[in-house]
């Protein structure tokens, strides 16, 4: 019995994209064919949500399968119908009885879809693949590099705007707007470090207690890190620029929840001047800068020291 294969094109969207759905976690995303990984045969596909990896034609979207089996059976439907159409004969009207046949038949309906909208864009810094994906971190679907540094880093540029802005501003908004920078360095690394160590948890020394590590304390942070993975947060840093660091991170606390007035925990834990205390502390333009420069120098050790990366 002979096979009949039909070739059915699955076109990107508006903006270049193509739906891809994970054979095993089964959730979506999208990449720009053409970017990324170019070479000789069939490239691995890789699943940024869960890290499986497997050929590339096992990510195929159930509602692009449902279109292409529409097409094919169109296909064979129609080509069925033709053949049938060449037994059409019309009653011979000479003939004592005579029988007419005629051929009739509705096209099959084609199973259109629309790829749907992400929230998240990215072009790999490794490998120049452009994706879509849901929330904020994944593994790129080529290289299997994991984005959390990328967007860290895309953080802390957009910290540097906010100070610009704060430059411009008058005394007061350009206060808040520091401070607000300060808080979203802050907010950014954690939610980087909370990533990184999630998905390097299977290589702590306990996998539990890594997947759920914060890092709105620099100082427990690293104390956490170097007892679970073995890695130095802080060998990237001078000792003054890591007692500034700490430092930066205090005085969030400090001003997200004591509206900035120093205590004794404050002095304590921040090493800063005991004549503080009862006083509100203040932070400069100048000192997010810094204080963004060396958390990513800390992040960019962190990440290669752990390498995160699909399996």
């Amino acid at each position: 019995m002979s096979t009949v294969t039909y070739s059915v094109s699955i076109d990107p969207d508006e903006e270049g994209f193509i739906g891809r759905e994970c054979p095993e976690c089964e959730k979506y995303f999208k990449v720009v064919p053409g970017t990324g990984i170019v070479g000789e045969g069939d490239i691995p596909c890789i699943c940024p949500y869960c890290g499986t990896q497997a050929p590339s034609d096992h990510f195929w979207t159930q509602v692009q399968l449902e279109y292409a089996r529409s097409v094919a059976v169109g296909h064979l439907v129609g080509e069925f119908t033709k053949s049938l159409r060449r037994l059409e004969r019309k009653p011979d009207p000479r003939a004592f009885l005579s029988i007419g046949i005629k051929v009739e038949g509705k096209p099959v309906p084609i199973a259109y879809y629309r790829e749907v909208d992400l929230e998240q864009r990215l072009t790999c810094d490794n490998c120049t693949l452009q994706y879509a994906i849901y929330g904020v971190f994944g593994y790129c679907p080529d290289c299997g590099s994991h984005n959390s540094l990328q967007i860290l880093l895309n953080n802390l540029r957009l910290v540097d705007q906010v100070l610009a802005l704060a430059e411009t501003a008058d005394a007061e908004i350009g206060r808040k707007l520091i401070e607000s920078a300060l808080a979203d360095c802050i907010a950014a690394f954690d939610g980087f470090g909370r990533e990184v160590a999630t998905v390097n948890s299977n290589r702590a020394a306990k996998p539990k207690q890594a997947a759920s590590l914060s890092f709105q304390n620099i100082t427990a942070a690293a104390e956490a890190v170097e007892t679970l993975f073995g890695v130095k947060m802080s060998e990237p840093l001078s000792d003054s620029e890591w007692e500034q660091l700490n430092r930066c991170f205090q005085k969030r606390h400090i001003l997200a929840h004591r509206m900035g007035v120093a205590d004794q925990k404050y002095v304590e834990r921040s090493g800063d001047d005991p004549g503080l205390i009862g006083h509100k502390v203040s932070i400069t333009a100048a000192e997010v800068e810094e204080f963004a420069s060396s958390l990513g120098k800390v992040a960019s050790h962190l990440a290669t020291a752990l390498r995160p990366s699909a399996r």
